[in-house]
């Protein structure tokens, strides 16, 4: 199985000077992305990943870190290029679960 490593930039979404500008890193298998089953559970540890990623760049910011999360999940999927995965996010977000 092959395995890939994801690298968004994360950008700093605060505008503070002392705001964290670091890269959040998934690595995934491509074998991951064949069953539903397996899309969704991808899904929800690439989330919790960004979720966890954010929160610690902006521990007092709960806003900002929940946008953060979303625009690197939002990224992710995009750099990954999987219409499977793709599909699976965007009908996340029109069912009103949102990343």
């Amino acid at each position: 199985m092959s395995m890939k490593s994801l690298v968004v930039a994360a950008v700093g979404l605060a505008c503070s000077a002392g705001a964290l500008a670091q890269d959040f890193r998934f690595d995934y298998a491509v074998g991951d992305l064949v069953s539903p089953a397996q899309i969704a559970s991808m899904h929800a540890e690439l989330e919790a990943a960004a979720q966890e990623f954010c929160a610690d760049q902006y521990p007092r910011k709960i806003r900002v870190a929940q946008k953060c999360a979303e625009i690197i999940v939002s990224d992710a999927v995009s750099q990954i290029g999987n219409p499977r995965l793709t599909a699976y996010t965007e009908g996340q977000v029109t069912s009103g679960r949102e990343s």
